[in-house]
């Protein structure tokens, strides 16, 4: 090296890659940040409807409780009613998503629309946020008193 040259320039290897694959990393962190966000409004909304749906049954829990239906069955056939539901959603959303699925497929490196995670995590978190939300209105309505429960309007 001839004297007064400036020193080469010395790069780490992993300070290059960090570099070139910094577009690809922003991509899936924002797609995460999305996607993480999309499952959190979709359990408030299944909760919300799932709530609703048996606080709307509570006349119908207090007529089954007066003509002698335990709590147990009451709360077994509603939550029977709900995972039906929950089943029908999650198949209409997974065919969705697979349809969906090519067009970020470009923009999820190393992701596929039959990865499991990306297909069981959400089926797992919804179908838990929905039971949950279907049991706890549901042993409230069925310890209510029939009488009361035929009087609310």
């Amino acid at each position: 090296m001839p004297a007064g040259s400036p020193a080469p320039k010395v790069s780490i290897l992993d300070d290059q890659f960090r570099r070139l694959t910094a577009s690809r990393r922003f991509n899936a962190t924002v797609i995460s940040a999305f996607g993480l966000l999309a499952l959190i409004i979709g359990a408030a909304g299944v909760h919300g409807v799932t709530a609703s749906l048996v606080a709307q049954q509570t006349r119908e829990i207090g007529v089954r409780m007066a003509l002698g239906a335990t709590a147990t069955r009451v709360v077994r056939s509603i939550t029977a009613y709900t995972g039906r539901l929950l089943l029908l959603g999650t198949a209409l959303g997974l065919l969705g998503a697979w349809a969906a699925s090519g067009v970020l497929e470009a923009l999820a490196f190393g992701m596929g629309p039959s990865d499991w995670p990306v297909i069981v995590l959400p089926f797992c978190v919804l179908s838990i946020v929905g039971v949950s939300s279907a049991i706890v209105p549901a042993l409230l309505a069925a310890r209510v008193d029939p009488l009361i429960a035929l009087r609310t309007e």
